[in-house]
């Protein structure tokens, strides 16, 4: 889960105190192989490692097929950190969470056959709302998430859909609101339309954006 990377990080050998968390980064449930693997965007041609990496200053790994030995990702010759730059996995995440990152998903438990969004059902969401409330149980971790600005839906329209479904509740209360690009606009205008009405004097001061990004699988 979200909290994964920073118990890992905040046990680690160096002892370090990572600074509060301001972005919530959600998927909408991991694939078979970020499943089988343990990993978040597990799969090899998922971008979103690549993408943090460019920004966080690491590599995701030399994206280079073992079998053919040809980069099997588009974006391989754009990236802007070399071999000497690669980070496993843990570190990765480490990486994320000293920058006020974490990752989470919006579907805790469903049924699904294959890696479609699509094609989940009977889906649970995860407490996402009480880990940003502080009042999820974290084993020892409390009220890390009442720092949170943003929520990044990072599965384009559909898993804005899917956090519309199970979380309209909480645009109703005036306590999220949507980010103001143009395709957060679009994934959430219906539900944004009907909490502006719910709430006629406005958001509170320290509603939490909700910005829908692209997918990058």
């Amino acid at each position: 889960i979200a909290l994964a990377a920073i118990k890992a990080t905040n046990n680690s050998k160096n002892d370090k105190c990572y600074p509060p968390i301001h972005t919530l980064i959600l998927g909408t449930h991991p694939s078979i192989t970020s499943l089988h693997q343990s990993q978040y965007y597990g799969h090899p041609l998922n971008a979103f490692w690549y993408i943090a990496g460019d920004c966080l200053g690491f590599r995701r790994s030399l994206a280079v097929s073992e079998k053919t030995g040809k980069p099997y990702a588009y974006f391989h010759e754009h990236l802007k950190f070399g071999e000497e730059n690669i980070l496993d996995y843990a570190d990765q995440l480490g990486r994320l969470v000293e920058n006020g990152f974490a990752l989470w998903d919006i579907v805790g438990e469903c049924k699904r056959e294959g890696s479609l969004d699509q094609s989940i059902e009977d889906e649970v969401p995860n407490p996402i709302r009480d880990f940003c409330e502080g009042s999820l149980d974290l084993g020892g971790l409390k009220n890390i998430g009442k720092s949170v600005k943003r929520i990044v839906v990072a599965n384009g329209t559909t898993g804005g859909a899917y956090f519309v479904k199970h979380f309209s509740e909480w645009f109703m209360d005036g306590k999220i609101l949507a980010g103001e690009d143009e395709l957060s606009q679009r994934v959430f205008k219906s539900i944004m339309n009907k909490a502006k009405k719910a709430n006629p004097d406005g958001f509170e001061n320290d509603a939490i954006k909700v910005i829908c990004v692209p997918s990058v699988s």
